[in-house]
This record gives C-alpha cells, structure tokens and sequence, in this order.
C-alpha cells in the first residue's frame, strides 16, 4: 500500500506540472506578443523612412513599444526562475527525505523551541479555520490550517486532507 509521504509526492508533483504548464503557456504567449512589438517597430521605421510619419512620433510609439517589451521580459524572466524552482524542489520529492523533514521537525516541537515554531508559523501559517465539534464530543473538531511555502514554489497548501497543493484559481 501507498505511504502518505507517496500520495503527499504524487499530488505536489502534479500541482508541479500544473505550474510549469501554466508558465509555460504564458512564456509562450509573451512571446508571440514580443514578435507582434518587433513587426510593430519595423512598420513604425518603415513609416518612418517613406517620409509617412514624424520622428517624434516614431520615437514616441518606439519608446512605448520597447518598455511594454522590456516588462514583458522580466516576466518571462520570472517564469523561468518559477520553472528552475520547480524542476529543483522537485528533485526533493522523495519519501525518505520528507519523513526526515518530518521527524526534524517533530523534534521542534518542544516548549524550549517557543521562539522557532512561533517564527514557523509566522512565516508559513496564513489561516487556521476551526469547525465546529461533531455531536459535541469532546474529539472530532474538524481543522484547516492553510499556509505557503514561500522560499521555493509559492504553492498553497491545506491540512488536515495530507499536504494538499492548492493552485491558484
């Protein structure tokens, strides 16, 4: 049968794949807009040698044109970091390094370690929603703690349904 570590793995790494699809698909988009800003160029300088339009207007449009391009870089730029991050975490997916995880942080969490688990929280904690008890027992309160793993993907997760990636809607 399957470890939760095994099911955590194979639903990261489809979240993973959603991502670099995802980027993929708009690398590919400001692309093709980064062709249609050159042929915009080539026409304005092809006005512009025919004697059909003032320079002052082709260096206008030009210089419009060529800051949409440069955002449009530092976006792909971006979402080829976003890839890099992705294809690295990935090579951290492995059972026997997250239990390690795991068990290191287990040991964490001990009342000398106030400091460290209230910066954890801090820092990956976003939302914790407590339901209501079932039957008014004194188990079974159902709980939500939503959070981040900033440093290398940026995905969403919720517990307690295991290490369940949210993708952005």
């Amino acid at each position: 049968s399957r470890t939760h570590f095994q099911k955590v793995i194979e639903q990261t790494r489809r979240a993973y794949a959603e991502e670099i699809k995802r980027t993929q698909k708009n690398s590919a988009r400001h692309q093709k807009r980064l062709d249609e800003i050159d042929q915009q160029i080539q026409r304005l300088l092809g006005l512009f040698e025919r004697g059909n339009i003032s320079p002052e207007i082709v260096e206008e449009r030009v210089a419009g044109l060529e800051s949409e391009k440069a955002g449009i870089k530092e976006s792909m730029k971006g979402e080829q970091q976003v890839q890099t991050a992705i294809k690295y975490a990935e090579a951290e997916l492995d059972a026997a390094i997250i239990r390690e995880y795991t068990e290191q942080f287990e040991d964490l969490l001990s009342e000398e370690n106030m400091t460290q688990m209230r910066e954890f929280l801090a820092t990956f904690i976003h939302r914790i929603e407590l339901f209501p008890r079932k039957n008014r027992k004194r188990k079974g309160r159902e709980v939500h703690i939503h959070g981040t793993i900033p440093a290398l993907t940026r995905i969403e997760f919720v517990l307690p349904r295991g290490f369940e990636p949210l993708l952005p809607p």
